[in-house]
């Protein structure tokens, strides 16, 4: 099996993707019983941008551990393949998955750090689903747990906006600036927490409904449809949307 992994490691890493895949499902079968190979083969495909099948054997290697009496081999955390899980269903738009994963965390037996990214995600699933105010109350447990994540600061401040806490928002925002003044995402979300502070703003709350009327060209590297149209991943693993807006009415 060591030998199968290396050959299939060196095939993803010159594109030959076929020829791993094929190689797969023997490696698969030679590590069944063996969680921290499991996790590497895992860990192997995720990096290579094979993320279902990822999922699949980190699946595979949960229950391995979840199932063993021994002492996990080194390198082999459960509550980390959790999360590995989770964020990988969340990926996927899979939240209420990812939410049962997330729940197998035991709080009170996990690093901070660790813990921290459990709420930020917890966050983001109930953001997804529209639960405001539970995505701010687990995005916040998470900035306090670990302030220096600019990332996870945006989430709070990105869940104050849609709960309609325009002041927290501001206040949370101009803090993120002072620290990180460079961040892409943090200067992302100045523009929008700005663009919400104008006067114009007021006559339609942020999570307020609203239409238009007028004509649209919207360009994008994707196979057609374009997947977003179905919630499903960019064809290419990243989204670049161009777009000609003209509003005529609205």
């Amino acid at each position: 099996p060591d030998r199968l992994f290396m050959l299939t490691a060196a095939e993803l890493k010159l594109k030959q993707t076929a020829q791993a895949r094929a190689h797969l499902p023997r490696l698969e079968q030679l590590s069944a019983h063996d969680p921290y190979r499991l996790f590497r083969i895992a860990q192997l495909l995720l990096d290579n941008k094979l993320p279902r099948e990822a999922e699949t054997d980190f699946e595979g290697a949960a229950k391995l551990l979840e199932n063993s009496h021994q002492p996990p081999p080194p390198g082999t955390d459960l509550p980390e393949i959790y999360l590995q899980i989770a964020q990988l269903r969340f990926n996927r738009s899979d939240y209420l998955g990812a939410r049962r994963y997330l729940e197998k965390v035991v709080p009170s037996s996990v690093a901070p750090a660790l813990d921290a990214a459990r709420l930020d995600l917890l966050g983001a699933t109930y953001l997804a689903l529209g639960n405001y105010r539970e995505a701010l109350r687990e995005q916040t447990q998470a900035v306090k747990l670990r302030p220096s994540s600019p990332e996870y600061t945006a989430h709070m401040v990105w869940s104050e906006l849609m709960t309609g806490d325009l002041a927290g928002a501001v206040a949370g925002v101009k803090a993120a600036l002072d620290k990180w003044p460079n961040n892409p995402l943090v200067a992302q979300l100045a523009a929008i927490v700005g663009n919400e502070t104008l006067p114009q703003r007021k006559a339609v709350p942020y999570s307020a409904g609203w239409h238009v009327k007028g004509e649209g060209m919207v360009c994008c590297p994707c196979k057609t449809p374009c997947p977003c149209r179905s919630n499903a991943p960019p064809t290419y693993g990243h989204c670049e949307s161009g777009a000609a807006l003209r509003i005529a009415l609205g």
